[in-house]
């Protein structure tokens, strides 16, 4: 939390392909700026062998070069709730959350890279998203699918709202409405001031700073 890294050259977690449950993983009002390029474990945030319960990231920018890694995050088909010893029971309350807010992901993935590499909760019940006004630029492709490791199960809750992605300068939002069809937070190439040194306000004289 409130922590600023530059210069990164690997991931910003990885478990060592150990099997264990992480109750709570969260970044909260972060920057990081990566350096890096193929980072070793091919995820940002690798859980090769375990997960977490509660995964959340909010608040935050994470900025690469467009070649910084295959995956934002990975999960082993280890990440399940009822293999951790949790309650999957019909009456139980436990999820695994999935929490995405007020974030800004620029240029982190190579080309052929993919959001989320999730074996473990594919179409989980008990998987729940949280996932709104979040910017993705230049990321991916089937972003909001790859977080549900390619599919969503029809009784898994999940909240959109406000997101907004581009790649390659374009909007993508069509592409990703099959999940995500709230309204988008940025329907033009928006320009950044100068991403690359962190400066993420709207250019002046841009389509979207006149018709937002």
């Amino acid at each position: 939390k409130n922590v600023k890294v530059t210069g990164l050259k690997n991931s910003i977690f990885w478990d060592n392909n150990t099997k264990y449950c992480v109750a709570n993983f969260t970044i909260d009002n972060c920057v990081f700026e990566l350096a890096t390029e193929a980072v070793e474990n091919e995820a940002l945030i690798s859980f090769k062998a375990g997960g977490a319960k509660d995964f959340i990231v909010k608040n935050s920018t994470f900025m690469g070069n467009n070649a910084v890694a295959k995956y934002f995050i990975r999960y082993n088909n280890i990440a399940r709730l009822d293999r951790y010893g949790y309650d999957v029971s019909e009456t139980s309350i436990q999820f695994m959350n999935m929490t995405y807010t007020n974030n800004t992901f620029y240029g982190l993935l190579i080309a052929d890279g993919q959001w989320g590499n999730y074996n473990g909760v594919q179409g989980y019940a008990r998987a729940k998203f949280d996932i709104q006004k979040n910017i993705w630029y230049n990321c991916g492709k089937d972003i909001i699918r790859r977080l549900a490791g390619g599919r969503f199960n029809d009784n898994a809750p999940r909240l959109f709202a406000y997101n907004t992605y581009f790649n390659n300068d374009k909007s993508t939002a069509e592409s990703e409405a099959k999940y995500d069809n709230s309204e988008t937070i940025l329907k033009y190439n928006p320009y950044f001031e100068a991403a690359a040194e962190g400066k993420f306000a709207l250019g002046a004289s841009t389509e979207q700073a006149f018709k937002s």
